[in-house]
């Protein structure tokens, strides 16, 4: 079996198209997408669908609009994020470890690769979580992914979630994704775009960001996601 090198993209467009071409082929092993977004999107889960007047707000601010086949909240995606799509079959190790399991691997891995590029992110502990998480609820931003945290996802070193994940599973495997936060998102678009108020979030959700370069990280990050995918070096 020999290694597939990565592809990468620039649109949350093209990253759902190209996960629908990759389960259409057949996933016989490992495949895997970076994501430097040119433009702002925001991606819903698959339980969330975006109103019409959401829509209409997003076509006049010039932001696209999706659904990702992955649950979890919305997210804002634009230059300030690095994305990632990570495939794999279900004979998999990483698609056999369960939900969370396959979580706390898949962060695990971006955590790796961060390092080795000299920073320190964590996994948030299940305290830190459920005070985050708390609180998220009290001010109504649960619906937006980075309000919260949950198994494999990373803060850093002041405690601000950088890295959100999300899962998909079927009986073809596992389709596990990410976003890490490069920058300060512009947290009044997305509330602009999905509650019709750019004021929304009163200084919340609190989320930071990582400073590295995309080039830099993009090997290190898919040398570690292809070790925790299992697949063969």
């Amino acid at each position: 079996m020999n290694r597939i090198e990565p592809e990468f993209l620039v649109s949350a467009q093209a990253e759902q198209e190209w996960i629908a071409r990759c389960l259409a082929a057949g996933l016989e092993q490992p495949r895997l997408a970076l994501v430097h977004y040119e433009a702002p999107a925001v991606i819903y889960g698959r339980s969330s669908t975006p109103a019409a007047p959401a829509l209409e707000r997003a076509r006049e601010a010039g932001c696209s609009v999706l659904q990702r086949p992955s649950g979890g909240g919305a997210v804002l995606a634009g230059p300030w994020m690095l994305g990632a799509a990570l495939l794999v079959p279900a004979a998999s190790p990483l698609a056999a470890a369960g939900i969370v399991g396959a979580f706390r691997q898949f962060g695990a891995a971006w955590a790796r690769a961060l390092e080795s590029l000299g920073f320190a992110c964590s996994e948030a502990g299940p305290a830190e979580a459920a005070v985050q998480n708390r609180l998220a609820v009290e001010l109504g931003v649960n619906w937006v992914c980075f309000s919260g945290l949950s198994h494999g996802e990373l803060v850093d070193d002041g405690g601000r979630k950088v890295l959100g994940l999300a899962q998909w599973r079927g009986k073809w495997g596992v389709l596990l994704s990410a976003g890490l936060l490069l920058r300060p998102v512009p947290w009044d678009l997305l509330g602009w775009v999905h509650l019709g108020s750019a004021s929304w979030s009163l200084g919340y959700p609190t989320s930071g960001g990582i400073d590295v370069d995309p080039g830099a990280l993009g090997p290190e990050l898919a040398r570690a996601l292809w070790a925790a995918s299992g697949a063969p070096g």
